[in-house]
């Protein structure tokens, strides 16, 4: 290709002014009428919008808050042509985040694209979210503004409180079934975006490094198994330690633990083992519910993953090494019907 038209300017609206009007006018929001909710003068907010001036940090989340998006949605991005594009997706690859890949479409008429895979698990649970979103949009199951409105709003959550998903969903799946004007549809996708855009369940994840002994011991309690075999990825036949007990099983506040360890992002390498043999056991008792490898070929499982966790065998991208994430477990429980619980001690 022409080193011309990787250079070439394009124009992609990007500034923080432009973001501000565009986001504006979007809320149907007269300048005077920012302005006084920010508390500051309208002429200022003309300044922010055309360039003149660039807001300091505070002021542009204070103008952020008031829009209701993500103060990142407001930043300058600075990618004026496609050069600029690449040289960002080669520090995205060189920090790990990103690879090039060949993709051959499955439309009616097969062709070969290029893309980027994802190599971190966090930035893949937020590509999952995006194309959920996008899914609906081509399904005409989100208008277009509200398409916009969950972009200028990520990854902020639309509820601050933890959310019973099984209510939601129950909710959702017994609403009546509206056009997609209805308000019915409406509640569904609203209630879809709780929960895919929950801070727990999506990008904004807590980093796991550390685990002390007692921590581990207490994990080892509630899932039955020896320490050995919870720090050894290696070791890939699970077996009961012991009888499990009815009362341990049952300690919701050790059940709560291990959920929030698994929705966390593995910075060290025991953290990450531990995930691993945790989402281990998991598989050892589907299987004795009757769910064996073959109940999970299918898209919505990523598979690299599943051959690691069933087989041992090592995936192309090191980010299939990892264990399930709240959200793959959610699934699974969607799927089979069994609760956390049983996934994890085999008891009701």
């Amino acid at each position: 290709m022409f080193e011309w038209l990787l250079k070439k300017k394009i124009d992609l609206n990007q500034s923080t002014g432009s973001k501000i009007r565009r986001i504006r006018t979007r809320r149907k929001m007269t300048t005077d009428a920012l302005a006084k909710k920010c508390n500051i003068t309208k002429s200022a907010i003309r300044h922010y919008e055309g360039d003149f001036r660039i807001p300091n940090e505070e002021k542009l989340q204070e103008i952020a808050a008031v829009l209701n998006v993500d103060i990142s949605a407001l930043y300058d991005r600075k990618i004026s042509s496609i050069a600029d594009m690449m040289q960002t997706l080669f520090e995205l690859e060189n920090d790990g985040y990103v690879a090039p890949t060949q993709i051959v479409t499955d439309d009616s008429t097969p062709r070969i694209a290029y893309g980027v895979c994802s190599l971190n698990e966090a930035l893949s649970e937020a590509l999952e979210n995006w194309h959920q979103m996008h899914e609906l949009l081509a399904k005409e199951q989100l208008t277009e503004e509200e398409y916009k409105d969950w972009q200028d709003a990520f990854p902020l959550q639309y509820q601050t409180e933890q959310p019973d998903e099984t209510a939601i969903i129950k909710e959702i799946e017994q609403s009546p079934q509206q056009s997609n004007t209805g308000s019915g549809s409406r509640y569904r996708r609203k209630g879809l975006l709780r929960i895919r855009t929950h801070e727990g369940h999506l990008i904004a994840m807590r980093n796991g490094s550390e685990i002390s002994e007692e921590q581990l011991n207490r994990i080892c309690e509630y899932v039955n198994c020896s320490v050995e075999y919870l720090t050894d990825d290696m070791n890939l036949q699970f077996t009961p330690k012991t009888k499990q007990s009815q009362i341990v099983s049952a300690d919701r506040e050790m059940l709560d633990d291990v959920l929030g360890m698994m929705d966390m992002n593995a910075d060290t390498e025991i953290f990450r083992v531990v995930q691993v043999q945790l989402s281990r056991i998991v598989l050892y008792h589907l299987a004795q519910k009757g769910f064996d490898r073959e109940s999970f070929r299918s898209r919505d499982f990523l598979q690299e993953k599943m051959d690691y966790l069933y087989l041992g065998k090592k995936p192309r991208y090191n980010t299939s090494c990892l264990g399930f994430f709240y959200t793959e477990l959610a699934l699974i429980r969607k799927t089979t019907g069994l609760s956390f619980q049983e996934m994890f001690t085999g008891i009701k």
